[in-house]
């Protein structure tokens, strides 16, 4: 891969939906949901794999900073972009952008979610290379698009162009769409012109920060105020006052959807956003009735199973308590030792309400 390539991990989420396991104190990015390593890990490593670790930097918010170094022992703390709020991608890729640009003003960055996963490790290599050959030829914002493997109602979609390619392995984008009903779903990908959006980008530093100022100009307006107050004394407060006032808008919505230099780059590499505790249980190997295990080894060897069928437990509580389901089909039941989740399968996305729930009720211990 080219010299001159900035990698940036956003690893700000709250996690809410992996509840009761991820919580204010530790959210989703730093648990190990699949394979042994947090997903902050993960990310971090496939990055620095690509351009080395000196290149890669980490977006968090500042209530998070402690919980980073701690999931990357050994990282430079010079290299974190610290979010003193939380405000959606869009400025948090603006803050980003900004940082990198006192750093290589040619550079190519490379922006990754913290929590996602990939199985085909290669694919994804040739892709991030084609795509950040596509963003330094020119003034393109380029992401990847997933190849779909089914109708699926929980991500959002790219339309591609038909015709000619814009280069090597890239597409043009027609549009962005929205999560579809499953009819409208299955003429997508019935279709062939559609592509799951990943939320990996690659683009120059200069490229995006002048898309920000043409479709985002109250964004734009406030990151000129951070600009100027970078490496001055009063640098933390006034970033720290300017980024609370900034809009909350993520980039697809403030930036992607509006301009018509997005590029995308085809890929199949196995990937999953992890975003619920039904995708988390699609990653993990099952036995011959379907069910799978995961979380503390200790805790994993206690659960027993009569009679069930296509279940998922994660177990993390005490290790010397059983977990038993007798005669059950199709659940999820995640313990985290001092809060219990069970709820079929199919139905963990709506684990946010029980979080809101227990926000009403004061119960701030357990989240």
């Amino acid at each position: 891969m080219r010299q001159g390539v900035l990698h940036v991990i956003m690893a700000g989420g709250s996690g809410t939906r992996f509840w009761p396991v991820s919580r204010s104190r530790r959210p989703k990015q730093f648990l190990a949901l699949v394979g042994e390593r947090s997903l902050l890990r993960q990310a971090f490593d496939r990055a620095a794999a690509m351009s080395g670790e000196q290149n890669v930097y980490v977006a968090s918010g500042a209530a998070q900073r402690d919980m980073v170094m701690q999931a990357l022992p050994g990282f430079d703390p010079r290299r974190l972009i610290v979010e003193p709020i939380a405000r959606n991608t869009a400025p948090c890729v603006g803050l980003a952008a900004l940082r990198l640009l006192r750093v290589d003003q040619e550079a190519v960055m490379v922006v990754w979610p913290a929590d996602h996963v990939y199985t085909n490790q290669e694919a994804l290599r040739q892709a991030i290379e084609l795509a950040v050959a596509a963003a330094d030829s020119g003034p393109a914002l380029v992401t990847l698009g997933i190849t779909p493997s089914r109708p699926e109602t929980g991500y959002g979609y790219i339309e591609v162009q038909d015709g000619a390619a814009a280069g090597p392995g890239a597409r043009r984008a027609a549009r962005f769409v929205e999560k579809p009903d499953l009819a409208t779903a299955r003429e997508y990908v019935a279709s062939g012109r559609f592509l799951w959006n990943s939320g990996v980008f690659a683009w120059k530093v200069g490229s995006i920060l002048r898309q920000i100022e043409t479709c985002a100009p109250g964004l734009w307006s406030g990151l000129q105020t951070i600009a100027a107050a970078m490496g001055q004394p009063a640098e933390e407060r006034i970033i720290s006052e300017t980024f609370a006032s900034l809009p909350s808008i993520s980039i697809d919505h403030a930036v992607m959807e509006k301009t018509q230099e997005v590029l995308v780059v085809p890929v199949d590499p196995g990937w999953s956003d992890v975003g619920s505790w039904d995708a988390a249980a699609d990653l993990h190997a099952t036995d011959a009735a379907g069910n799978a295990f995961a979380g503390d080894p200790g805790a994993v060897d206690q659960v027993v199973l009569v009679g069930s069928r296509d279940c998922f437990v994660y177990a993390s509580g005490d290790p010397g308590r059983p977990i038993a389901l007798v005669g059950v089909e199709d659940l999820i039941v995640v313990d985290a030792g001092d809060a219990l989740l069970v709820c079929r399968r199919g139905d963990s996305q709506s684990v946010r309400a029980v979080v809101e729930a227990l926000k009403v009720r004061g119960r701030n211990d357990v989240l």
